[in-house]
């Protein structure tokens, strides 16, 4: 019995510790940018919700597979972005984005 407990700990253990690294502790916010400003950006998600995100001098921006772009993205990107806070006051840490097609 103690072998069994012991090993669906590990199991356990194993698990979440995958799940976090995984997520790194945030949520992801993915869409179509619908606004954006020097402060936020607002994303359209595939559900038909809005979410906006706050943006600040240390979210980092990656497009094409490069770091440290200095584009930006736009209003009708598509984007994936990493994020910390609660869900109610989400703000960016890094935006990955691809252009919409003929920009």
């Amino acid at each position: 019995m103690a072998k069994l407990i012991i090993g669906l700990l590990v199991s356990y253990l194993a698990v979440a510790g995958v799940k976090a690294w995984a997520h790194g502790g945030g949520e992801h916010v993915l869409g179509t940018v619908t606004a954006i400003d020097g402060g936020r950006i607002e994303v359209k998600t595939p559900k038909g919700s809005t979410v906006s995100v706050r943006l600040t001098d240390k979210t980092q921006y990656r497009t094409k597979g490069q770091a440290g772009a200095q584009e930006r993205p736009q209003v009708g990107d598509r984007v994936v972005i990493e994020t910390i806070g609660d869900g109610q006051a989400l703000t960016a840490t890094e935006v990955r984005f691809a252009r919409q097609k003929g920009k």
